[in-house]
């Protein structure tokens, strides 16, 4: 994943419509297009809005960037 990614545009706050060319990639080739872009929280910004998503996603590498720290352990994940 390059950036975070849902399917439920009601947990985001300032959304925008996507116009873009950009689509998201899934493993088994297809591809789904981005419908908006919002934020989840001041830390989790630029979130992905794709209503054929399955699941909500994460991407580190983004977290990262925005200097967050973060453990991961068997019980889950602190951000």
């Amino acid at each position: 994943a390059s950036n975070h990614m849902t399917n439920n545009v009601e947990s985001l706050k300032n959304v925008t419509r996507y116009s873009g060319n950009l689509q998201i990639h899934t493993t088994d080739g297809n591809s789904l297009p981005i419908t908006a872009i919002g934020d989840i929280s001041s830390s989790l910004t630029n979130c992905f809005v794709s209503l054929d998503l399955t699941s909500n996603l994460i991407f580190v590498g983004q977290l990262v960037d925005n200097d967050c720290k973060f453990t991961f352990s068997k019980s889950g994940c602190l951000v």
